[in-house]
C-alpha cells in the first residue's frame, strides 16, 4: 500500500463531488459540539439561570458567526468586511444561554464605543457618546425581533440584561494582533478581569487553513504581554480557546470554559451534560453516520462496473482503501492511518480480486469459417455471317420475230426500197453504196413482225446477313465469402456492475477495520472476514433485488441506499 496519498477521501470526493458534506470526517469532538448546539437550542434550563455571555472582539473576527452558529442558521447579518454590526444584538436560547453580539472594535471608532459602553469600559475620547440600537431576536422566530435605542446616559441603569456574566473575546490569528487590538484587551481586563475568555477563531476557505502555527504562537504570545501588563503578579492568567466558528468545532471547549467562569448557581446542568450526556452522544452519532456513509460508498460503488476507472486509479480498489483510512480517521484519529495502511493493503487487494471474478463473465462468439467464392461476367462473341439464297420464278415475256414474206414479197420490198433510186438503177448510175443500202432496206421488209409470248425460268439471288453468339469471354468481377461452418468461441471477459460482492466487500472493510481498532483481539483480516460474512447473511433475502438494480444504473441508487440501511442497521 503506497502512502503516496496522503488524504485518504482523495477517490471518494472524485465519486461523490455531488455530496461534498458526506465525506467529511467528523470526530468525536465535531460530533459534541454538534450535540452541544442541539442541547442549546431544545433543552429547556441548561443553565439554571441566564448566563449572559457577550462576544466582542476586532470586526471581522467571526463574533457574528458564533451567534448563527448558535441560531441553527444565519440570522445576524454576517458580511465578512470591515463593520458589519452596529447594534447590540441580543438572543435568549431555551438552554438559558443569553448570547449577545458587539459591533468590532479597532476599526470605526464610533461602533467601538458602542461596545465600550455596552461593556462599560471607557470611550474613546473626542467622540460623543453613542446611542444605543438593541436588538432582541426571539429563540422560537429570529426572523422576528425587536428594536430599541437606548441614550447613552440612561444604558448604565438599563443594562441589567445585557451586563456580561462572560465576555468572549474574538481574535482571527491570520489577521494578526495589533497595537488597538492591546488598548482594548487592555481596557477589558481592567474592568472584567477573570470573566474573559480568549478565542482564536481559526479561519478556513474551501478546505485550505488560512492561518499558520506560527499565527496562533503569535497571538497567544501578544495576549499574554496584555495580561502580565494589566496582571503583573499574574494572579489572572489567560484562557484560550481554539475552534472554527463556521464550521462549528470547538463549541464544547468555549461552553467548558464559559462554565469554569459563571457563578455556580447558574450552570445549571450544563456540566453533566458536557461530561457525560454530550459523550455518549457523540459515539452514538459516529457509528450512526459511519455506518451511513458506508452504506452511501457501496451502494454508489455497486453501479460501476467491477473494471471502472478514473484516469490511472483504479476506482474498486482505491476505493476499498479509502473506506478503511475513512474508518480508520473517523474512530482512531489521524495516527492510525500508519496502521491501516501497513495491515489492509494486500487484503484489499486479495478481496477486490474476488469481487472481480465474481461480477465477470466470458465473452463468447461465434467463429464463422469461410471461403471465397468468385463472381462472374459472361460477354457473349457474336460474329457476322454472310450468304446468299436463290429464289425460282417464272417470268412471261412478249417476243417480236420476224418471218419473211417470200420471193415477191422481197421483189416488192427492194421495189419500195429503192423506188426513188430506180431511175438511176435502170440508168446504171446507181452507185454500190446506195446499191448496198437498197438492198438492206429490201431485204428488212421482206420479213413481218410477228409477237409471241416465252414463259422464262430465272432465280433472284437473296442476300442474308445473320449474328451468332459463337462463345463467351468470362471475367472476375467480385468476390463472395460463403459460411462453411461456426464454431463458438470465448473472445474476452466483460466487467459486471458491482452489485452484491462490492457491496459486501466494502461494508465489510468498514465494520471490520471499525472492529479491528475497537481491539477485539483478532486481526484484520479476522475481522473483515467476520463482517463481509454478517453483511452477506443480512443481505442474502434482498440479494436478487440488489444485482437487478445495480444494472439499472443511477437511478436505483437510492433504492440500494434504502435496502442498506434498512437490512444492515444492526451491524
Amino acid at each position: 500500500m503506497s502512502d503516496k496519498r496522503k488524504d485518504p477521501l482523495e477517490i471518494l470526493r472524485l465519486l461523490f463531488t455531488d455530496q461534498p458534506d458526506l465525506l467529511r470526517i467528523l470526530t468525536l469532538r465535531h460530533l459534541e459540539s454538534e450535540g452541544l448546539l442541539g442541547a442549546y437550542r431544545e433543552e429547556g434550563g441548561l443553565f439554571a439561570s441566564p448566563a449572559v455571555t457577550c462576544v466582542t472582539g476586532r470586526t471581522s473576527a467571526g463574533k457574528t458567526t458564533i451567534g448563527n452558529l448558535l441560531f441553527g442558521r444565519a440570522v445576524m447579518p454576517s458580511t465578512g468586511r470591515m463593520n458589519c454590526t452596529d447594534y447590540i444584538g441580543s438572543l435568549l436560547l431555551r438552554s438559558n444561554l443569553c448570547y449577545i453580539d458587539t459591533p468590532g472594535a479597532g476599526s470605526n471608532e464610533n461602533y467601538e464605543n458602542i461596545t465600550r459602553l455596552a461593556l462599560g469600559l471607557p470611550l474613546l475620547g473626542r467622540l460623543p457618546a453613542p446611542t444605543m440600537k438593541v436588538r432582541d431576536y426571539r429563540p422560537d422566530d429570529p426572523d422576528i425581533y425587536d428594536d430599541f435605542t437606548i441614550p447613552a446616559e440612561e444604558w448604565p441603569e438599563r443594562s441589567g440584561a445585557y451586563r456580561p456574566d462572560v465576555i468572549v473575546y474574538v481574535i482571527a490569528p491570520h489577521q494578526g494582533f495589533g497595537r488597538d487590538d492591546g488598548h482594548f484587551l487592555e481596557d477589558m481586563l481592567t474592568v472584567h478581569g477573570a470573566k474573559v475568555v480568549i478565542c482564536l477563531n481559526r479561519f478556513r476557505r474551501s478546505g485550505v487553513d488560512l492561518f499558520t502555527p506560527e499565527n496562533l504562537l503569535d497571538a497567544r504570545a501578544e495576549v499574554g504581554k496584555v495580561y502580565r501588563r494589566v496582571f503583573p503578579d499574574g494572579e489572572i492568567q489567560p484562557r484560550f480557546v481554539e475552534m472554527d466558528a463556521l464550521g462549528g468545532l470547538g463549541i464544547g471547549d468555549l461552553t467548558r470554559e464559559i462554565c469554569r467562569t459563571l457563578p455556580a448557581a447558574k450552570l445549571g446542568k450544563v456540566q453533566a451534560v458536557l461530561d457525560g450526556e454530550l459523550k455518549e452522544f457523540a459515539a452514538r452519532e459516529r457509528d450512526r453516520r459511519h455506518r451511513r456513509v458506508l452504506h452511501r460508498i457501496a451502494a454508489r460503488l455497486a453501479l460501476y462496473t467491477v473494471d471502472q476507472h478514473l484516469g490511472d486509479a483504479d476506482v474498486l480498489a482505491e476505493a476499498a482503501t479509502a473506506v478503511a483510512q475513512h474508518t480508520a480517521v473517523t474512530f482512531d484519529g489521524m495516527d492510525a492511518l500508519a496502521k491501516v495502511d501497513t495491515e489492509i493493503g494486500n487484503l484489499v487487494e486479495t478481496e477486490v480480486g474476488k469481487a472481480r471474478d465474481l461480477r465477470t463473465e466470458s465473452v463468447t462468439t461465434d467463429r464463422v469459417e469461410t471461403r471465397e467464392r468468385p463472381i462472374y461476367h459472361r460477354t457473349p462473341r457474336i460474329e457476322t455471317f454472310e450468304s446468299t439464297s436463290y429464289i425460282k420464278d417464272v417470268r412471261h415475256r412478249v417476243v417480236k420475230e420476224k418471218q419473211q414474206k417470200g420471193f415477191f414479197g422481197f421483189v416488192g420490198a427492194y421495189f419500195e426500197a429503192g423506188v426513188d433510186h430506180v431511175a438511176e438503177a435502170l440508168g446504171g448510175n446507181l452507185d454500190p453504196e446506195s446499191h448496198a443500202r437498197i438492198n438492206a432496206r429490201a431485204r428488212e421488209r421482206t420479213y413481218d413482225t410477228v409477237e409471241r409470248t416465252v414463259a422464262e425460268e430465272y432465280q433472284t439471288p437473296v442476300q442474308r446477313i445473320e449474328q451468332r453468339v459463337t462463345g463467351y469471354d468470362e471475367e472476375i468481377i467480385a468476390t463472395v465469402t460463403e459460411v462453411v461452418s461456426v464454431v463458438p468461441e470465448v473472445v474476452g471477459k466483460r466487467s459486471l456492475a458491482g452489485g452484491v460482492p462490492v457491496i459486501e466487500l466494502l461494508v465489510g472493510v468498514g465494520h471490520g477495520v471499525r472492529r479491528h481498532l475497537a481491539g477485539d483481539g483478532s486481526g484484520v483480516e479476522a475481522c473483515v472476514a467476520a463482517a463481509q460474512q454478517q453483511a452477506e447473511l443480512a443481505l442474502h433475502p434482498e440479494r436478487t433485488r440488489l444485482d437487478r438494480l445495480a444494472h439499472e444504473g443511477g437511478q436505483a441508487e437510492a433504492a440500494i441506499v434504502g435496502v442498506l440501511d434498512d437490512r444492515l442497521a444492526g451491524m
